[in-house]
C-alpha cells in the first residue's frame, strides 16, 4: 500500500524511551504533522510484549502502527522488510512500508491486505521487524538478521516453510508462533500438536 504520510511526523508519546522492539497504535494530525497515541487497555502507550499487542490491538482491521528500535535503524529495518518480501514474491501493491518519523528511534509501519488478512504472518511479521535492525543491507547477511531472533531460531522448520510461500495456515491458530512451532515439541508429548501445525501451513490459493 502507499503511505499517507510523505513527511517525518513529530511523536505525542511521553517523555521515556519505550524500549526496542515495542509497538503502539497512533493517529495523525495532518495539519499539525504529528502523530498522537492510542492508549492501550494497560493505560500505557507502548506494548513491549508481542503477544499482548497481537491479543489486544494487531488484528486484521489495524492498517498501521509505530513501532522502536535502535537509534538509526529504521533504514536497516525497511531494506530488511523489501528483501523479505521479495523472497516471499509480493507483488507491490500487496508490500507493507516503514517510513521514518522524527524521532530516530521509531518508525511506522504501514500494513498491506496480504499481511493483515493472516494471523500467521502478522505473527511472523512482528518477530522480523525485530530481525530486521540487525540487517546490513547486503542479501547475504539477510539469513544471519533474520535468525538473530530467538524465536525463528526456535522454529526454524516453521520460518523455512514460510519463506518457501506457505504463508497461510489453516484452520483457526490454536497459539502464538512459538506456541505452534516451537521444534522442542518434536521431542516431547506436544509432538502430534506440532506436526500437525507444520502441516497446516499452506500455500496461498
Amino acid at each position: 500500500m502507499s503511505s499517507p504520510i510523505e513527511t517525518k511526523p513529530k511523536l505525542s508519546f511521553g517523555v521515556y524511551t519505550p524500549e526496542e522492539g515495542s509497538f503502539a497504535c497512533f493517529s495523525y494530525d495532518e495539519a499539525k504533522n504529528k502523530l498522537s497515541p492510542t492508549s492501550n487497555h494497560y493505560g500505557d502507550y507502548w506494548y513491549g510484549c508481542r503477544e499482548e499487542f497481537h491479543g489486544h490491538a494487531f488484528t486484521s482491521k489495524l492498517q498501521q502502527f509505530v513501532f522502536s528500535h535502535p537509534t538509526g535503524k529504521g533504514p536497516a529495518i525497511a531494506g530488511f522488510m523489501e528483501t523479505l518480501q521479495d523472497l516471499l514474491k509480493i507483488k507491490a501493491e500487496d508490500r507493507l512500508q516503514i517510513r521514518p518519523t522524527a524521532d530516530p528511534t521509531v518508525s511506522m509501519v504501514f500494513m498491506s491486505s496480504w499481511w493483515s488478512s493472516q494471523f500467521v504472518r502478522r505473527a511472523f511479521l512482528s518477530i522480523a521487524l525485530r530481525s530486521g535492525w540487525k540487517y546490513n543491507g547486503k542479501k547475504e547477511a539477510f539469513e544471519k538478521a533474520l535468525y538473530s531472533q530467538e524465536y525463528f531460531k526456535l522454529t526454524r522448520e516453521a520460518v523455512t516453510a514460510f519463506l518457501r510461500g506457505r504463508t497461510q495456515y489453516i484452520g483457526k491458530a490454536p497459539g502464538n508462533w512459538v506456541e505452534m512451532f516451537d521444534e522442542e515439541h518434536k521431542e516431547d508429548g506436544e509432538a502430534p500438536f506440532y506436526f500437525a501445525n507444520i502441516q497446516r501451513l499452506s500455500f496461498t490459493e
